[in-house]
């Protein structure tokens, strides 16, 4: 029993193993340690900072631009101001969450017990293939001897006797050999020169494929929102939407809550007040 295509399946399924060993096994967890602080904490959408509402607005859209966000609406009258960042893949801070939220094993390591599993019985096929291919060889080499041993009784026929068997070469062999081996180095030439053409006149010929899809983006809009409770003391709020996105048609908009972003973002504002 052979198995042509289980070799390649599980040598690429042991690359895959030694390539998310060394790259993937802990990227994103390390790119997500330091939101662990935040892990006991309730969302909240807003804090009170001891400082006066244009000391306050101004200190929320200079830590949200250190972030990466880009302000495209401010309104110090009404404390408004809105700050969006583009990115092609999704906030640490969103992926964050999504690990605190799943209670169940993640997609990955579903992943991997399937391909462990794979794996497994990749390696058993290959050792009975192995073994069943080794039989046969032994098999083929008991018949070819076999085959040899009655020719050769055949051939030689009596001892006493010369051997009357005589291999007689074809008619015009030679000949034919000759123009076999001179249609065969035409045909070498002309195969030459036909890649040699095609590799300077076909990339002026052929259309270049098609480009590939284009892949998801995301933009998050954060609303900050400024609200004096006194001279001294304001209130900052927070509010984030995120807009799906697909070759730049947006496909879904949606309220983003999110405790990690929030309280990050309020830290950052904090220890901004507190070094001025």
């Amino acid at each position: 029993m052979k198995f042509p295509q289980i070799k390649g399946v599980t040598i690429a399924v042991i690359y895959f193993f030694a390539f998310y060993a060394i790259c993937g096994c802990s990227s994103t967890k390390q790119s997500t340690t330091y939101l662990d602080k935040y892990d006991t904490k309730p969302y909240t959408g807003a804090i009170t900072v001891k400082a006066s509402e244009d000391v306050a607005y101004k200190t929320a859209i200079v830590s949200l631009e250190k972030r990466g966000y880009i302000l495209t609406l401010s309104d110090p009258q009404t404390g408004v101001a809105n700050l969006e960042l583009s990115t092609s893949t999704k906030l640490p801070e969103e992926e964050k969450q999504i690990q605190a939220n799943d209670s169940g094993p993640s997609a990955g390591t579903i992943i991997l017990y399937a391909l462990a599993i794979v794996l497994v019985v990749g390696i058993i096929i290959l050792l009975l293939s192995s073994s069943d291919d080794s039989k046969d060889k032994d098999k083929d080499k008991n018949k070819d001897n076999n085959t040899e041993y009655r020719k050769g009784r055949i051939d030689s026929g009596h001892p006493s006797e010369p051997s009357s068997h005589k291999i007689t070469p074809p008619p015009h062999h030679e000949e034919t050999g000759r123009h076999e081996h001179h249609e065969y180095r035409d045909r070498d030439h002309w195969h030459d020169d036909m890649l040699y053409w095609d590799l300077f006149v076909n990339p002026f010929l052929v259309s270049a494929p098609p480009p590939p899809p284009p892949g998801p983006s995301y933009r998050y809009v954060v609303t900050v929102n400024t609200t004096p409770l006194s001279d001294s003391t304001t209130q900052i709020a927070l509010e984030t939407t995120r807009v799906d996105m697909v070759g730049g048609s947006i496909t879904k908009t949606e309220h983003f809550e999110n405790k990690y972003l929030n309280c990050s973002v309020f830290d950052a504002i904090e220890e901004q007040l507190a070094g001025k």
